[in-house]
């Protein structure tokens, strides 16, 4: 009797023991944030470990720690940062926190050396546990500030460039994390692989083009415009510091518009808040990629607005940093809340008026320890500088381009506008890198649709829509006469030039209705031969003279033609003549006959006068025309007559696809795929022929 009393009293006390002594299980759970796949130090969401219900309450605590090691890897990503450069891990026990971000961790089970680093291309974060620890249900462990070098992986895509989400072969993915101990025997756990990252693109850049026809367009210029836009909510970071690209006069070296607020987003390591990089390209086809490139038509100054546009939610804006150039600049992402910027997609527009923002007056009271009692205002500094306001007011910023023409031919054509997320990763942030940085391309890529999820071909030559930026052409007219006689065999000709640059849209006020129905002229030098154009900018009234050049036929008899304005040129068949109708205002007209114009004229001597075409060339838009031939020259009644309208021909200077402007010797006609058509070749680096020309 006695000895089964002791053997049931063993058995009580060893389930008891075991009762007691379990190993702990932890809920495995983590954050999943969209990260960006051209990033090179993404912040990795955290994995949070949660003792389990089973491991019962602070009175009855069931789960006891054997010393071990745990350890998080990031499944075929590599680590940018280290111990030491924004890996966290905390404890909270029995609700107290404790911290470790340097080795040895101190805390009552996370203690030990920690870790961080990358092996066989997986990034971990490894820690030591601290055996004979009681845990209770909800006690934690988080590890955090994993930064994944996304864009080298498989996952990512590497020098992402916009034209779709990815190249074909690369589906952009998820991090996975994996949790594991050694001894495997230390811990059970609910799940072992959670997702901590999933890839999005980040950036959109567009541009809105304007035309500048120089040097007749009345001042001020409109602006063109770029906007940059996130791709993710929680995209662009401002972590407040003073960047480490930044070199400021003045405390505390930060050029932010709005003032210090706690920060909403832990720094884990990173050194820098978002910067935007632009790039103006000119000729677009031989750009230089990355910060390094970027050229404007050499006679243009340009100067770049001191910030975007703000976003018309979260009135977070985009701040000019020192070092632009003509054809280049770099923003710095600055934002009155990070919490809010995180919960709302943003769009920045470069070269918009200062227009109001609307804010809610509890803004920022998603903040932790900041509230807004009215509505944000911008500071008094920035609202002067830029002119937007008076002080004080609700009204926030942007401001326009500063284009400024030299007046001469080294203004004329066409620059595109891209962008890109810098810095450019050089090398990992343990190392001496910096962060975020990323391995992205200037976007839009010519010969894309950036806007489409599948990327669309354009011709080649030409650029995806909307990446057009600034576009400067001659203020002039080409009107092709192609048959003239000045006096031969009793044969004359009369030439009618108009300047309708003064219309009913600009003398009386009415405003061109914006309907692609509707065929009319537009104030590009290219669009005014087009039909089916939709216009938005009315004309305005223009100014100049019209030259008449001469060009005679090869098998036309040897003879004294004298030059222009009576100049002699020679003997030899082939003169090209030059005759200037003197200046016509808007709504004059200039007629002639041929025969009594100064050079084209019979010679005093007898004989034929001039045989061949006459293109004129007017220092205004909107030039039309009329010829009409007749025999006898000035008769009432004529043997034979006819008249014509002369054709438009697209002037060879301006170009509209972005490469420079050849003399006309240098250029070969346009072949089949080239003549005619915005498609085509016109403003190109070929001469427009056959149906590149129009009435």
């Amino acid at each position: 009797m006695k000895r089964n009393l002791v053997l049931m009293c063993l058995l009580l006390l060893f389930v008891a023991s075991t009762t007691r002594a379990q190993t702990p299980v932890f809920d495995v759970g983590q954050a999943n944030p969209l990260v960006a796949a051209t990033g090179m130090s993404e912040v990795l969401g955290q994995v949070a470990l949660t003792a389990d219900a089973i491991c019962g309450s602070p009175a009855n605590g069931k789960c006891v720690t054997t010393a071990g090691t745990l350890s998080v890897s990031y499944v075929g990503v590599p680590l940018d940062n280290a111990v030491g450069f924004g890996v966290t891990v905390s404890e909270t026990i029995l609700g107290v926190t404790t911290v470790c971000v340097a080795s040895p961790c101190a805390g009552s089970v996370v203690n030990g050396p920690l870790t961080a680093g990358t092996t066989a291309g997986s990034g971990y974060i490894s820690f030591a546990i601290k055996g004979g620890i009681t845990l209770t249900a909800g006690d934690q462990i988080l590890i955090n500030g994993a930064r994944g070098e996304i864009a080298v992986t498989s996952l990512g895509c590497a020098g992402y460039d916009n034209s779709g989400p990815c190249p074909p072969s690369i589906t952009p993915g998820s991090v996975e994390a994996r949790v594991t101990t050694s001894p495997s025997t230390i811990a059970q756990f609910s799940q072992i692989q959670v997702t901590v990252g999933t890839l999005a693109p980040p950036l959109l850049v567009s541009a809105t083009e304007v035309t500048i026809i120089s040097p007749c367009q009345p001042k001020p210029y409109p602006s063109p415009l770029i906007t940059a836009q996130e791709q993710y909510n929680p995209d662009f970071v401002d972590y407040r510091l003073v960047d480490v690209f930044e070199s400021f006069p003045g405390p505390p070296g930060d050029v932010h518009q709005y003032g210090i607020f706690p920060n909403a987003r832990p720094i884990f390591g990173a050194t820098n808040n978002t910067r935007v990089y632009f790039q103006l390209n000119f000729p677009s086809s031989t750009s230089t990629p990355g910060p390094a490139g970027g050229a404007l038509m050499p006679g243009i100054t340009l100067t770049w607005p001191t910030t975007s546009q703000p976003d018309t939610v979260t009135a977070a804006m985009l701040t000019l940093l020192p070092g632009s150039t003509n054809s280049s600049a770099t923003y710095i992402f600055d934002t009155q809340c990070q919490g809010y910027s995180d919960g709302n997609l943003e769009t920045f527009v470069l070269g918009n008026v200062c227009s109001a923002a609307t804010l809610p007056t509890n803004l920022l009271t998603v903040c932790t320890g900041q509230q807004f009692t009215t509505t944000p205002k911008i500071p008094a500094s920035f609202v002067v500088a830029n002119g937007c306001a008076t002080a004080g007011t609700a009204v926030t910023g942007g401001g326009p381009f500063g284009i400024k023409l030299s007046g001469t031919a080294q203004d004329y054509g066409t620059a595109d506008a891209q962008g890109m997320l810098v810095p450019t990763w050089i090398t990992p942030l343990y190392l001496g890198g910096v962060a975020p940085s990323f391995t992205e391309k200037l976007q839009p890529i010519p010969g894309s649709n950036t806007t489409s999820v599948n990327p669309v071909p354009t011709p080649p030559g030409h650029f995806a829509t909307g990446d057009h930026f600034l576009a400067v052409g001659p203020c002039s007219t080409a009107l092709l006469f192609p048959y003239v006689l000045g006096g031969v065999v009793g044969f004359d000709t009369g030439i009618a030039i108009a300047n309708t640059s003064r219309d009913i849209w600009n003398a009386l006020g009415i405003p061109k209705p914006n309907n692609s129905s509707v065929t009319y002229e537009n104030v590009g030098p290219v669009d005014e031969q087009l039909s089916n154009i939709t216009v938005t900018t009315p004309t305005f009234p223009q100014t100049g003279a019209c030259t008449l050049y001469g060009f005679p036929q090869s098998t036309a008899p040897d003879q004294a033609y004298p030059g222009g304005s009576g100049t002699a040129s020679g003997t030899v068949p082939g003169n090209v003549l030059a005759y200037s109708t003197g200046i016509l205002a808007p709504g004059d007209s200039w007629t002639g006959v041929l025969s009594g114009t100064p050079g084209f004229g019979p010679p005093a001597a007898g004989g034929n006068g001039f045989i061949g075409y006459i293109i004129a060339i007017c220092d205004f838009q909107f030039a039309h025309g009329f010829a009409y031939i007749s025999n006898p020259a000035g008769s009432a009644n004529p043997n034979a007559a006819m008249g014509y309208l002369p054709l438009m021909i697209p002037d060879p200077r301006f170009n509209h696809t972005g490469t420079p402007a050849l003399p006309l010797q240098s250029r070969a006609p346009c072949d089949a795929s080239q003549a005619g058509g915005l498609a085509g070749g016109l403003g190109g680096n070929c001469i427009p022929q056959g149906e590149g020309l129009a009435q």
